[in-house]
């Protein structure tokens, strides 16, 4: 669904009608701010809706990276030499300290196998570190993370284009639109405009089937359904037993 078709739909159930001054039809970045946090909402910690892949350059003779943005990774890959990307494995220092005493002062090889997480917020470490000549398409994105992503940082928030297509699931479309219907409502009601508070009311205190609140609420369980579904038979299903193992 299109951002555009997105809030011609809220538009459609609230009964909004543009060009009273101070209303929140004629506020130019009202629905937008709406579809944008609720979002930020779908594409976060807990729903698990925006499962993505970026990339990163692969740096010769660095050792020492910062994390994706990303709050939750799923798997990571290297472009070797012949052009095939090979799963990291990814474990802690505790581990490799146990195994590997002096992993901390390696020199590098022409090949990586461990992604070492240093910690939140801290980035991770390579062993052994790539210390050979990088290609052209190791140095523009020799690193490769799957995962889940926020909508701020994955820059969700920048889709902005009414003609453009969400860019999350389309099992979450009918949830964002009308859970921002609901932040809508809600802001309605502290309008200076008392038909606009009225209306705002009325379509908060309904309740039961085909009140907005339960239209929502059905729209959200049913994409924390789909979420939960597409994790198990798509993302864990393909996911490298590595990170299948680690907890992905």
């Amino acid at each position: 669904m299109t951002r555009g078709a997105m809030k011609a739909r809220i538009a459609q159930r609230l009964n909004l009608v543009s060009g009273e001054p101070g209303s929140v039809a004629s506020d130019p970045f009202a629905i937008d701010n709406a579809i944008n946090r609720v979002v930020d909402t779908f594409a976060g910690p807990g729903m698990d809706c925006y499962w993505t892949e970026t990339t990163a350059p692969l740096v010769s003779g660095t050792r020492e990276y910062a994390l994706p943005a990303m709050y939750k990774l799923t798997g990571a890959y290297w472009l070797d030499s012949a052009g095939n990307w090979a799963p990291l494995r990814p474990t802690s220092p505790q581990y490799m300290d146990r195994n590997w005493s002096n992993w901390r002062n390696d020199t590098g090889s022409s090949y990586c196998e461990w992604i070492v997480f240093e910690g939140a917020n801290r980035g991770f470490v390579l062993y052994p570190y790539f210390n050979g000549t990088a290609t052209a398409g190791q140095t523009a994105g020799g690193l490769k993370f799957e995962g889940y992503a926020n909508a701020i940082v994955s820059g969700i928030a920048s889709w902005s284009a009414d003609t453009a297509e969400c860019p999350l699931p389309s099992w979450c479309h009918d949830g964002i639109w009308l859970g921002a219907a609901m932040d809508i409502a809600q802001t309605m009601v502290a309008s200076d405009l008392p038909a606009e508070i009225a209306k705002a009311q009325r379509i908060l205190g309904m309740q039961g089937p085909g009140s907005l609140a339960h239209d929502y609420r059905k729209a959200r369980g049913a994409a924390e359904s789909a979420a939960a579904t597409h994790h198990q038979d798509t993302v864990r299903a393909n996911m490298s037993p590595y990170w299948s193992a680690w907890g992905g």
